[in-house]
C-alpha cells in the first residue's frame, strides 16, 4: 500500500532526532490531535520500524500523521502505567481496538482493627490505604507471596472480622496470628501491619537486610528450612525493588517543573500528577534575556495565571526556586488559591523531577537541532538575522474556480498554527487561472494588513514556486515599501531548488541539509493548508446548489440552514422541529425537507465536482 502522505520525510527526519531510551510516543495530525498512543523500550528504534510496516492500519495511521511526540521515563514498567493512562484520557482513534482499557491491580489494606491485605481493582473510600498498580501480575503477586510467608495476618476475608468458634487452617499452619480468637493482641498485629506498609511504600532495602540478618541466624542454628524461605523472599524482593513513579494514590495535585536553556532560548517542561496518576507532558520553548531566576519566576507567573484555578496544583516541586514566600504570596492574593513551591525530599518526588528534567534536556536538544537548521538557513542565504518568524505562500484552485491562498507561519522552525491564515481571491473573474495574480493578492494583503496595524514582519518569506512567482512578490513588496525590510525566496518542487532576488542561477542543496528540509516543511505544509480549504469551499458550495433544489427551499432558507448546521449530514440528524424554526417552515415541511436531503445524501457522493461560480463572501483574512 502506497502513502502519498508529504510529511513523511520530514516525520522521519523528526524520528531520527529522538532518543533511543524507553518511553511513550503520541502519533499527531496536523491540528494536534492524538492519533495513536504507544510504548517502547527504544522509542527512535520503534518509531523507524513504523516506516517499513506495509500492513493497512499502520498506513492509514502514517496517512494522517504530521508529528509524533515522546515522553521519556525509567522503565517500561512505567511506560506501560503511563500507556495506558495516556489512552483512557485522550481515547486515540488506532488505538480504540488495539489496547486494553483495564483498571490495573491495587493492593489494599482494610481500615479495621485487625486489617486484611489483598490485591482488588476497586478503590472504595473507606479510609483503607492503597498501593500500586500493578500492570505486571507477578509483580503484585511476588509482593503478596512474600507478605503471607513473612507475616501472620489473616487471610478470612469477612470485613469486618467475624468471631470464630475455632480458628482457621492458617492458623495452624503457622501462617496467621487467628485475630477472629484473640489469639494476638492488637498492636503486636498492626506492628507488622507497619513494616508491610513501609515495605509496599518502597523500603525494600531496609527490610532485605532484616531478612539477611534472621537468614543467617536460621542458618548458624540450622534452620535450614527458614534459611531457605528467606532466601527466596530476599531473591523475590530484590526483583521487584525497582517501583514505577508515574502513577501513585496520593491524592493531592502537584507538578513538576523542569527548566533548562542554552545561548539561545530555555525549554521548560512540566509533569502534572493529577488524581495520583501523570497524564501529559507539557513543553515551552521559551527566547528570553532574562538570566536563569528571572525567567524561571516569569514562566511561573505567566503560566500558572494562565490556567483555570481548578486545573492549579497544590504544590509544584522545582529544583531551584526563586522567591518562595513572593510567589506564594502572590498566588494567595491575586488567585486566591495556596500553591507551595518547594524543592522535593522525598525519594519519589526526586525521581519525578529527574523525569522531568530528562525530558527538558531531550526537547532542548531538539531545539538546537531546529535552531542548526536556522542557523545554516541564515548563513546560505547571508540574511541579515536568524529567519525565527517565517512565512510561506501556496495557492490552490480547480479549473479557475474556488482559487484560495494558504498563508502558514513556523516560529523557531515550528508551525505556528494560530497565526495560520487563508484567503479568498477577489481580483480573478470566474474561471481565470491566474496564479501569480492570486499570489499578488494574497501577499498584498497579508502585508497591508501587517504595515497599516504596525505589526512585525517575517524574517523570511517561502514562496512556493520558481523565479515568475518571486519576482511577482518581490513587486508587490516593493509596491508597499517593505522590499528592504523582509526576506523572500522560492523553492520550486521538480529540483528543489531555491530561487533568491538578484541571482541569476538558483542555489541547489544536499538532500539531507537540514535547512532544506525546513524549507520543504514550509512548503509542503502551505500546499496542504491550501488544497484542504480549496476542497473546503468546493464542499460547501455543492452542499448549498443541492440544498437550493430541495422543493420548498430556496436559495435564502438553503443559507440560513447552511449557515446555522454547516453541512447535509448535520441537517439529517437535527430535530423536525428545530429545522422549522430555523427555515421559518412548518413542522411537516421540515420532515419533508430532512427526507429529502437524506436521499440527496444517499444518492451522490459529496465530493462530486460540478462547474460552480464561486462563492462571492468571505470570512478569511
Amino acid at each position: 500500500m502506497e502513502n502519498n502522505n508529504p510529511n513523511l520525510e520530514k516525520i522521519k527526519n523528526m524520528v531520527l532526532q529522538l532518543p533511543s531510551l524507553c518511553g511513550v510516543y503520541l502519533w499527531k495530525n496536523t491540528k494536534g490531535e492524538t492519533l495513536y498512543i504507544g510504548k517502547a523500550v527504544n522509542i527512535r528504534s520503534r518509531l523507524l520500524s513504523y516506516f517499513h510496516d506495509t500492513s493497512i492500519k499502520t498506513q492509514a495511521l502514517l496517512s494522517h500523521a504530521a508529528t509524533v511526540d515522546c515522553i521519556v521515563v525509567k522503565n517500561e514498567y512505567e511506560a506501560l502505567l503511563l500507556e495506558n493512562n495516556l489512552i483512557k484520557e485522550y481515547t486515540p482513534v488506532y488505538n480504540i481496538q488495539l489496547k486494553d482499557h483495564k483498571t490495573y491491580p491495587l493492593i489494599r489494606i482494610t481500615n479495621e482493627d485487625y486489617p486484611r491485605i489483598f490485591k482488588t481493582r476497586q478503590k472504595i473510600n473507606d479510609g483503607s490505604l492503597y498501593f500500586g498498580p500493578y500492570p505486571d501480575a507477578k509483580r503484585i503477586d511476588s509482593y503478596l507471596k512474600i507478605i503471607s510467608q513473612l507475616f501472620k495476618l489473616r487471610k478470612c476475608r469477612s470485613i469486618p472480622l467475624r468471631k470464630r468458634k475455632e480458628p482457621c487452617i492458617y492458623y495452624h499452619m503457622y501462617q496467621c496470628w487467628a485475630p477472629c480468637r484473640n489469639k494476638v493482641d492488637p498492636v503486636k498485629y498492626n506492628r507488622e501491619v507497619e513494616q508491610v506498609m513501609n515495605l509496599l511504600k518502597g523500603d525494600i532495602h531496609s527490610f532485605v537486610q532484616q531478612l539477611s540478618n534472621k537468614m543467617e541466624e536460621a542458618s548458624l542454628t540450622q534452620q535450614y528450612e527458614a534459611a531457605a524461605q528467606y532466601r527466596d523472599a530476599i531473591h523475590a524482593l530484590k526483583i521487584v525493588e525497582e517501583d514505577q513513579i508515574v502513577q501513585d494514590n496520593t491524592e493531592i495535585s502537584r507538578d513538576y517543573l523542569a527548566d533548562v536553556g542554552n545561548q539561545y532560548n530555555y525549554r521548560f517542561v512540566i509533569l502534572p500528577m493529577r488524581n495520583g496518576k501523570m497524564l501529559q507532558k507539557v513543553s515551552f520553548c521559551i527566547e528570553t534575556a532574562s538570566n536563569d531566576h528571572e525567567v524561571l519566576e516569569e514562566f511561573i507567573l505567566r503560566y500558572y495565571t494562565s490556567l483555570p484555578k481548578d486545573s492549579l496544583p497544590k504544590v509544584v516541586f522545582m529544583e531551584s526556586i526563586p522567591q518562595t514566600t513572593t510567589l506564594e504570596y502572590f498566588f494567595k492574593e491575586t488567585q486566591k488559591i495556596n500553591i507551595q513551591f518547594k524543592h522535593p525530599l522525598d525519594s519519589r518526588d526526586l525521581s519525578l523531577l529527574r523525569m522531568a528534567l530528562s525530558n527538558a534536556t531531550l526537547d532542548l536538544a531538539h531545539d538546537n537541532h531546529r535552531e542548526g537548521a536556522l542557523d545554516e538557513l541564515q548563513e546560505i542565504l547571508n540574511l541579515p538575522k536568524l529567519p525565527r518568524r517565517i512565512e510561506g505562500f501556496d495557492i490552490a484552485q480547480l479549473s479557475g474556480y474556488f482559487t484560495v491562498a494558504s498563508l502558514v507561519s513556523f516560529w523557531n522552525g515550528l508551525p505556528d498554527y494560530n497565526n495560520y491564515r487563508t484567503f479568498r481571491m477577489r481580483s480573478l473573474s470566474q474561471g481565470e487561472i491566474n496564479d501569480f495574480k492570486s499570489l499578488s493578492e494574497a501577499v498584498a494583503r497579508r502585508f497591508t494588513k501587517l504595515t497599516n496595524e504596525g505589526l512585525p514582519l517575517p524574517d523570511l518569506l517561502i514562496i512556493d514556486g520558481g523565479k515568475g512567482q518571486l519576482s511577482a512578490v518581490l513587486s508587490v513588496l516593493a509596491a508597499l515599501g517593505v522590499a528592504d525590510k523582509v526576506s523572500v525566496i522560492s523553492l520550486a518542487k521538480r529540483e528543489e531548488e531555491i530561487f533568491v532576488p538578484h541571482r541569476a542561477k538558483p542555489i541547489v542543496l544536499k538532500r539531507n541539509s537540514a535547512a532544506l528540509r525546513l524549507c520543504q516543511a514550509i512548503r509542503d505544509e502551505t500546499h496542504r493548508v491550501a488544497t484542504s480549504h480549496n476542497k473546503k469551499l468546493r464542499g460547501g458550495i455543492l452542499a448549498l446548489t443541492r440544498l437550493e433544489n430541495v422543493p420548498g427551499i430556496g436559495p435564502t432558507r438553503a443559507k440560513r440552514l447552511l449557515m446555522q448546521y454547516g453541512s447535509l449530514q448535520a441537517i439529517i440528524r437535527q430535530d423536525p422541529i428545530n429545522v422549522a424554526h430555523v427555515a421559518k417552515i412548518s413542522v411537516d415541511a421540515a420532515h419533508e425537507v430532512i427526507e429529502e436531503v437524506q436521499r440527496l445524501c444517499e444518492a451522490s457522493e459529496e465530493n462530486t465536482e460540478e462547474n460552480l461560480p464561486p462563492i462571492t463572501n468571505s470570512s478569511e483574512e
